[in-house]
């Protein structure tokens, strides 16, 4: 600011300038931006006495003293002056603000809109790990696996979604429990994203539908797998009486999902050839991985002599399984290798062996950990690991059909010694044919 345009500006004060002059000034006060943020802060400083002022103009009382006493009003000119001065700075104000605004909202636009593009990107485009997947991809087949692999005759049907703002994501899944023609939509999981981490994951009953693992289904003593041996276990199998004779009275047209656990372990492929011919369908095998009891914390049991101790593993095999791993009949048919993976067994045979499929779900899970964790408590590389270096150990399966084709089951030799409980029933026109093995 030279020292002319000061002169200038006291003059105006002053009310000395001339009128042409002064109607330049004015006009350059309007564009001048540093001298508006100058005056809008004398502004925020004094606005309380401005207000004071202009009342005390419109009274024609400015509050001046002279020596003669108190002047009344101020000289018409002065007082016109000041209020074209403060008409000034607020029209600059004003339009400051106007101007922060739309930039703001520029700004947002911005922001928002280019977000989401890469948001998308982020989660849709851009390849991770060493399978070259999208992240999206990569978590929603991971959810998917889990469910097929920890609940029993259970999959689940994703929901989709695209990616949101700021990097935001929701993968979700209802899951569908399906027993002849009949299917019921159990719960639906929810994950949230941001930034390519989980913020949160929702498990939401739907229906009223149980829970297979809630403490409400325990106690109804459903749905329950056991491993072989276990001291207890004659136990158990002298409530399979109650099974087979509910399964005979429940009405015809009834279809019925049974879960067996075998008194001994099989080859997936050995025990599925013991169905062959029946009306009945194997639908989920449990398989041994070492994870029965995950998350469970300590176990402690009670000794001859009244003494608690810590269980040790023979003690497990009483209680039933925790966390059943395994997969439907056909695990390894519908394998497709991912980008940059070479299968030796898929190039050979045009699909995976149920063992080699349910290695390969499992491994694929434990590629995304976070998932995993936020909806079980099992270690998927261990159980990966477990598999595929002691094979399929099947203990258990679930077998769904007519409720009088499998109280036929009792007869069967090999169920001698197995525990047997009830699942789902509900009535159903379905007949199934006679069962045909997977291979």
């Amino acid at each position: 600011m030279t020292e002319s345009f000061k002169r200038k500006l006291q003059a105006y004060q002053n009310g000395t300038l001339p009128g042409e002059e002064r109607a330049e000034l004015e006009a350059e006060l309007e564009k001048l931006e540093a001298y508006q943020a100058y005056l809008d802060e004398l502004m925020e400083d004094g606005s309380e006495p401005d207000r004071r002022a202009d009342r005390a103009e419109e009274d024609g009382n400015g509050g001046r003293e002279t020596e003669d006493g108190p002047k009344r009003g101020f000289d018409e000119n002065e007082r016109l002056r000041r209020k074209k001065e403060r008409r000034i700075i607020r029209r600059a104000k004003w339009k400051s603000r106007g101007i922060t605004a739309l930039v703001t909202l520029i700004v947002l636009g911005l922001v928002f809109g280019g977000s989401g593009l890469f948001t998308h990107y982020y989660y849709t485009q851009r390849e991770v790990g060493p399978k070259a997947q999208a992240l999206r991809e990569v978590n929603e087949q991971a959810l998917g696996l889990i469910v097929e692999t920890t609940m029993p005759n259970r999959h689940l049907m994703p929901n989709g979604g695209d990616p949101g703002l700021l990097f935001d994501l929701t993968i979700s899944g209802v899951v569908q429990h399906v027993w002849g023609n009949k299917g019921v939509s159990e719960k639906e999981i929810s994950q949230n994203y941001r930034f390519g981490r989980i913020r949160d994951t929702r498990i939401t009953s739907l229906n009223g539908a149980s829970d297979l693992y809630s403490t409400q289904f325990a106690a109804a003593d459903e749905g329950r797998l056991w491993l072989p041996g276990g001291s207890d276990r004659k136990q158990e199998e002298a409530r399979n009486a109650d099974v087979w004779q509910t399964l005979s009275d429940l009405p015809k047209l009834t279809v019925s999902e049974l879960y067996v656990s075998l008194d001994r372990e099989y080859g997936q492929r050995e025990l599925d050839k013991k169905f062959l011919g029946l009306r009945v369908a194997p639908r989920w095998f449990a398989a041994r991985s070492g994870q029965e009891w995950a998350g469970m914390g300590t176990y402690t049991v009670m000794d001859a002599q009244g003494n608690v101790k810590p269980a040790q593993p023979e003690d497990y095999l009483n209680l039933y399984v925790q966390n059943p791993v395994g997969a439907r009949g056909g695990m390894g048919d519908n394998y497709i290798p991912v980008r940059n993976e070479t299968n030796r067994e898929y190039l050979k045979h045009g699909a995976l062996s149920w063992k080699s499929g349910l290695v390969e779900a499992l491994k694929r899970i434990a590629q995304s950990p976070e998932v995993a964790a936020s909806v079980s408590p099992i270690d998927f590389a261990s159980a990966a690991a477990e598999v595929e270096a002691n094979g399929s150990k099947v203990y258990g399966v679930v077998v769904t059909g007519r409720s009088e084709e499998l109280a036929k089951l009792q007869s069967e030799p090999w169920m001698k010694g197995a525990i047997v409980r009830m699942g789902d029933s509900a009535l159903d026109t379905i007949q199934l044919d006679p069962y045909v093995s997977y291979r």
